[in-house]
Protein backbone atom coordinates (compact mmCIF):
# COMPACT_ATOMS: atom_id res chain seq x y z
CA UNK A 1 0.00 0.00 0.00
CA UNK A 2 3.13 2.35 0.78
CA UNK A 3 4.38 1.68 -2.53
CA UNK A 4 1.46 2.45 -4.30
CA UNK A 5 0.51 5.45 -2.50
CA UNK A 6 4.28 6.92 -3.31
CA UNK A 7 3.55 5.76 -7.01
CA UNK A 8 0.52 7.93 -6.96
CA UNK A 9 1.89 10.89 -6.11
CA UNK A 10 5.03 10.29 -8.16
CA UNK A 11 2.55 10.37 -11.22
CA UNK A 12 0.61 13.53 -10.00
CA UNK A 13 3.74 15.52 -9.40
CA UNK A 14 4.89 14.83 -12.88
CA UNK A 15 1.71 15.29 -13.96
CA UNK A 16 1.79 18.96 -12.60
CA UNK A 17 -0.66 18.07 -10.19
CA UNK A 18 1.14 19.80 -6.90
CA UNK A 19 -1.61 21.05 -4.91
CA UNK A 20 -4.38 19.88 -3.12
CA UNK A 21 -3.82 16.21 -4.25
CA UNK A 22 -5.99 13.85 -3.43
CA UNK A 23 -5.85 10.42 -4.81
CA UNK A 24 -8.82 8.11 -5.87
CA UNK A 25 -9.76 5.18 -4.40
CA UNK A 26 -7.78 6.54 -0.61
CA UNK A 27 -10.90 7.51 1.41
CA UNK A 28 -8.77 8.65 3.70
CA UNK A 29 -7.68 11.37 1.47
CA UNK A 30 -11.20 13.12 0.65
CA UNK A 31 -13.81 14.64 2.63
CA UNK A 32 -16.58 13.58 1.18
CA UNK A 33 -19.05 16.16 3.54
CA UNK A 34 -17.21 18.96 2.03
CA UNK A 35 -20.07 20.24 -0.27
CA UNK A 36 -18.03 23.52 -1.24
CA UNK A 37 -15.20 21.62 -2.98
CA UNK A 38 -17.17 17.86 -3.82
CA UNK A 39 -20.27 19.38 -5.21
CA UNK A 40 -23.22 16.83 -5.76
CA UNK A 41 -22.39 13.50 -5.32
CA UNK A 42 -25.14 13.30 -8.39
CA UNK A 43 -23.35 15.82 -10.71
CA UNK A 44 -21.97 14.19 -13.53
CA UNK A 45 -19.08 13.99 -15.10
CA UNK A 46 -18.41 17.19 -17.33
CA UNK A 47 -15.96 15.77 -19.50
CA UNK A 48 -15.66 11.94 -19.85
CA UNK A 49 -14.24 12.03 -23.37
CA UNK A 50 -11.50 9.23 -23.38
CA UNK A 51 -9.09 8.28 -26.62
CA UNK A 52 -9.75 5.00 -25.91
CA UNK A 53 -12.93 4.60 -25.41
CA UNK A 54 -13.27 4.37 -21.48
CA UNK A 55 -15.55 6.25 -20.02
CA UNK A 56 -16.08 8.65 -16.63
CA UNK A 57 -18.19 7.23 -13.51
CA UNK A 58 -21.21 9.50 -12.63
CA UNK A 59 -19.27 10.25 -8.96
CA UNK A 60 -15.62 10.54 -8.85
CA UNK A 61 -15.34 9.00 -5.50
CA UNK A 62 -16.38 5.45 -7.58
CA UNK A 63 -13.19 5.71 -9.50
CA UNK A 64 -10.87 2.50 -9.37
CA UNK A 65 -7.22 3.11 -9.38
CA UNK A 66 -6.13 1.75 -11.95
CA UNK A 67 -7.03 2.88 -15.78
CA UNK A 68 -5.85 3.26 -19.33
CA UNK A 69 -5.12 5.60 -21.69
CA UNK A 70 -5.52 9.34 -20.99
CA UNK A 71 -8.77 9.44 -19.83
CA UNK A 72 -9.65 13.15 -17.65
CA UNK A 73 -12.53 13.49 -16.01
CA UNK A 74 -14.10 16.54 -14.35
CA UNK A 75 -16.91 16.65 -11.90
CA UNK A 76 -18.84 19.47 -9.83
CA UNK A 77 -18.11 23.54 -10.75
CA UNK A 78 -16.91 26.47 -9.06
CA UNK A 79 -18.11 29.82 -10.18
CA UNK A 80 -16.21 33.44 -9.38
CA UNK A 81 -15.15 36.01 -11.21
CA UNK A 82 -17.99 35.45 -14.29
CA UNK A 83 -16.58 31.64 -14.86
CA UNK A 84 -17.46 28.68 -13.76
CA UNK A 85 -14.70 25.89 -13.26
CA UNK A 86 -14.33 21.83 -12.31
CA UNK A 87 -14.01 21.36 -8.93
CA UNK A 88 -12.63 17.98 -9.21
CA UNK A 89 -10.44 16.65 -11.43
CA UNK A 90 -9.34 13.03 -12.35
CA UNK A 91 -6.63 12.15 -14.68
CA UNK A 92 -5.52 8.75 -15.86
CA UNK A 93 -1.44 8.84 -16.17
CA UNK A 94 0.66 6.03 -16.58
CA UNK A 95 -2.29 3.03 -15.57
CA UNK A 96 -2.91 4.87 -12.10
CA UNK A 97 -6.12 7.68 -11.29
CA UNK A 98 -5.13 10.81 -9.70
CA UNK A 99 -7.57 13.40 -8.45
CA UNK A 100 -7.48 16.16 -7.14
CA UNK A 101 -9.24 19.61 -6.27
CA UNK A 102 -8.92 22.46 -8.66
CA UNK A 103 -9.55 25.27 -6.05
CA UNK A 104 -10.12 27.35 -9.22
CA UNK A 105 -11.94 29.95 -6.95
CA UNK A 106 -9.58 30.35 -4.09
CA UNK A 107 -9.14 33.71 -2.80
CA UNK A 108 -12.42 35.00 -5.01
CA UNK A 109 -13.54 37.53 -5.23
CA UNK A 110 -10.93 39.25 -4.73
CA UNK A 111 -8.63 37.84 -7.63
CA UNK A 112 -11.58 38.78 -9.78
CA UNK A 113 -11.09 41.58 -12.48
CA UNK A 114 -13.53 44.72 -12.39
CA UNK A 115 -14.07 47.74 -13.87
CA UNK A 116 -16.50 49.29 -11.62
CA UNK A 117 -17.75 48.88 -7.58
CA UNK A 118 -20.95 46.76 -9.22
CA UNK A 119 -18.44 44.08 -10.69
CA UNK A 120 -18.20 42.82 -7.31
CA UNK A 121 -20.25 41.37 -4.76
CA UNK A 122 -21.96 43.94 -2.58
CA UNK A 123 -20.81 44.77 0.83
CA UNK A 124 -18.00 42.59 0.44
CA UNK A 125 -15.46 44.17 -1.63
CA UNK A 126 -14.87 47.08 -4.17
CA UNK A 127 -13.08 47.78 -7.32
CA UNK A 128 -9.67 49.79 -7.26
CA UNK A 129 -7.20 49.14 -9.60
CA UNK A 130 -9.29 46.89 -11.71
CA UNK A 131 -9.32 44.38 -9.25
CA UNK A 132 -12.25 43.65 -6.32
CA UNK A 133 -10.62 44.29 -2.88
CA UNK A 134 -12.00 43.79 0.36
CA UNK A 135 -13.63 47.14 1.83
CA UNK A 136 -11.93 48.96 4.14
CA UNK A 137 -14.67 48.62 6.97
CA UNK A 138 -17.31 45.93 5.69
CA UNK A 139 -19.72 44.97 8.25
CA UNK A 140 -18.08 46.99 10.98
CA UNK A 141 -18.34 50.07 12.93
CA UNK A 142 -15.95 53.27 12.82
CA UNK A 143 -14.52 53.83 15.89
CA UNK A 144 -13.68 57.15 15.11
CA UNK A 145 -14.87 60.29 15.20
CA UNK A 146 -15.66 62.70 11.91
CA UNK A 147 -17.08 66.40 12.05
CA UNK A 148 -17.70 66.39 8.99
CA UNK A 149 -19.06 63.01 8.32
CA UNK A 150 -17.76 59.93 7.03
CA UNK A 151 -16.96 59.20 3.38
CA UNK A 152 -20.28 57.96 1.69
CA UNK A 153 -20.80 54.24 1.50
CA UNK A 154 -19.33 52.47 -1.85
CA UNK A 155 -20.95 49.18 -3.22
CA UNK A 156 -23.11 48.52 0.38
CA UNK A 157 -19.35 49.31 2.44
CA UNK A 158 -18.64 51.80 4.76
CA UNK A 159 -15.27 53.27 4.09
CA UNK A 160 -14.08 54.01 8.01
CA UNK A 161 -12.61 57.46 6.62
CA UNK A 162 -13.38 61.32 7.25
CA UNK A 163 -14.89 63.52 4.90
CA UNK A 164 -12.22 66.35 4.37
CA UNK A 165 -13.74 69.56 5.45
CA UNK A 166 -16.20 71.36 3.24
CA UNK A 167 -14.07 74.17 2.89
CA UNK A 168 -10.39 75.12 3.25
CA UNK A 169 -9.52 78.45 4.55
CA UNK A 170 -6.58 79.74 3.05
CA UNK A 171 -3.85 82.45 5.27
CA UNK A 172 -5.50 84.83 8.55
CA UNK A 173 -6.95 87.80 9.02
CA UNK A 174 -7.51 90.17 5.70
CA UNK A 175 -5.20 92.34 4.11
CA UNK A 176 -5.37 95.65 1.62
CA UNK A 177 -3.61 97.39 -0.57
CA UNK A 178 -3.38 99.93 2.42
CA UNK A 179 -2.79 97.77 5.16
CA UNK A 180 -0.18 95.08 5.33
CA UNK A 181 -0.03 92.20 8.14
CA UNK A 182 1.41 92.95 11.55
CA UNK A 183 2.90 89.54 12.35
CA UNK A 184 6.48 88.79 11.85
CA UNK A 185 7.20 86.15 9.25
CA UNK A 186 4.00 87.07 7.47
CA UNK A 187 3.05 89.05 3.95
CA UNK A 188 -0.43 90.18 2.26
CA UNK A 189 -1.41 87.66 -0.54
CA UNK A 190 -2.43 90.34 -2.71
CA UNK A 191 -4.77 88.14 -4.77
CA UNK A 192 -6.44 86.40 -1.40
CA UNK A 193 -6.36 89.57 0.29
CA UNK A 194 -5.10 87.36 3.35
CA UNK A 195 -2.12 86.98 5.30
CA UNK A 196 0.08 83.83 4.73
CA UNK A 197 3.38 82.93 5.99
CA UNK A 198 6.45 84.28 4.11
CA UNK A 199 7.43 80.71 2.66
CA UNK A 200 10.04 82.04 0.59
CA UNK A 201 11.85 83.36 3.17
CA UNK A 202 12.44 79.91 4.85
CA UNK A 203 12.19 77.60 1.67
CA UNK A 204 15.23 77.18 -0.69
CA UNK A 205 13.80 76.69 -3.99
CA UNK A 206 17.20 77.11 -5.87
CA UNK A 207 17.18 76.60 -8.36
CA UNK A 208 13.90 76.74 -9.14
CA UNK A 209 11.51 79.87 -7.94
CA UNK A 210 9.86 80.31 -5.30
CA UNK A 211 6.08 81.30 -4.60
CA UNK A 212 4.66 82.33 -0.99
CA UNK A 213 1.43 80.37 -1.41
CA UNK A 214 2.48 77.86 -3.72
CA UNK A 215 5.73 76.78 -2.82
CA UNK A 216 8.78 75.71 -4.96
CA UNK A 217 7.48 76.27 -8.45
CA UNK A 218 9.32 75.76 -11.71
CA UNK A 219 9.70 78.67 -14.20
CA UNK A 220 6.79 79.84 -15.39
CA UNK A 221 6.88 83.10 -17.07
CA UNK A 222 9.25 86.00 -18.35
CA UNK A 223 7.51 89.00 -18.59
CA UNK A 224 3.77 90.47 -17.46
CA UNK A 225 3.09 88.88 -20.83
CA UNK A 226 3.11 85.23 -19.82
CA UNK A 227 1.00 85.63 -16.87
CA UNK A 228 -2.85 86.18 -16.64
CA UNK A 229 -5.48 86.14 -13.75
CA UNK A 230 -8.33 84.03 -12.89
CA UNK A 231 -10.90 84.45 -10.33
CA UNK A 232 -13.37 82.83 -7.85
CA UNK A 233 -15.61 84.70 -5.97
CA UNK A 234 -13.80 86.95 -3.38
CA UNK A 235 -10.10 86.55 -5.05
CA UNK A 236 -7.77 85.61 -7.68
CA UNK A 237 -4.59 83.94 -8.61
CA UNK A 238 -1.91 85.36 -11.45
CA UNK A 239 -1.37 81.72 -13.35
CA UNK A 240 0.76 81.39 -16.62
CA UNK A 241 -0.94 82.22 -19.50
CA UNK A 242 -1.00 78.77 -20.71
CA UNK A 243 -2.95 77.92 -17.66
CA UNK A 244 -6.32 76.02 -19.59
CA UNK A 245 -8.65 76.56 -15.97
CA UNK A 246 -11.07 79.79 -16.31
CA UNK A 247 -11.97 79.76 -12.80
CA UNK A 248 -10.31 79.18 -9.55
CA UNK A 249 -11.71 76.82 -6.53
CA UNK A 250 -14.26 78.95 -4.06
CA UNK A 251 -13.58 76.34 -1.68
CA UNK A 252 -9.76 76.70 -1.87
CA UNK A 253 -9.19 80.23 -2.15
CA UNK A 254 -12.01 81.80 -0.90
CA UNK A 255 -12.55 79.43 2.16
CA UNK A 256 -15.15 81.31 4.33
CA UNK A 257 -14.72 84.14 3.52
CA UNK A 258 -17.80 86.28 2.89
CA UNK A 259 -17.37 88.99 0.15
CA UNK A 260 -19.73 91.66 -1.88
CA UNK A 261 -17.45 92.53 -4.83
CA UNK A 262 -14.21 90.50 -5.93
CA UNK A 263 -11.43 92.15 -3.47
CA UNK A 264 -9.00 91.92 -7.22
CA UNK A 265 -11.83 93.58 -9.20
CA UNK A 266 -11.60 96.57 -7.16
CA UNK A 267 -8.58 96.60 -6.06
CA UNK A 268 -7.08 96.67 -9.53
CA UNK A 269 -5.10 93.33 -8.91
CA UNK A 270 -2.42 93.10 -11.88
CA UNK A 271 -1.00 89.42 -13.05
CA UNK A 272 3.28 90.20 -13.36
CA UNK A 273 5.98 87.72 -13.39
CA UNK A 274 8.66 88.18 -10.96
CA UNK A 275 11.75 85.82 -10.32
CA UNK A 276 10.03 83.64 -13.32
CA UNK A 277 6.94 83.22 -11.01
CA UNK A 278 3.17 84.69 -12.04
CA UNK A 279 2.28 86.58 -9.09
CA UNK A 280 -0.20 89.09 -8.37
CA UNK A 281 0.35 93.00 -7.64
CA UNK A 282 -1.64 95.75 -7.03
CA UNK A 283 -1.85 98.63 -9.91
CA UNK A 284 -0.33 101.68 -9.41
CA UNK A 285 -1.51 104.03 -6.54
CA UNK A 286 -3.04 101.27 -4.70
CA UNK A 287 0.33 100.06 -2.93
CA UNK A 288 1.54 98.90 -6.22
Amino acid sequence: MMRWCSAMVAVMLAAGCDSGLALAGDEDGVDATDETRDGDATDEARDGDATDGGTCPPDWHEMGGSCVGDIRCEYGSETCCGETYPAVVCQCSGGLFGCFYTEACMGAPFTCSCDTDTDCPAGVAWCEGGRCVPCDNAGATCGIYCPDGFVPPRNGCQPCACNPPECTTVGEGYCTCDAGCGDPGTLCEVGLGRCVPEYCSLADCDPGPCDDLRGCVDRECTTAADCKLIYSGCSCQAVPATDPRTSLDPCLYDGDAMCDANSCTVDGVLADCQGGVCIERYAPGCGG
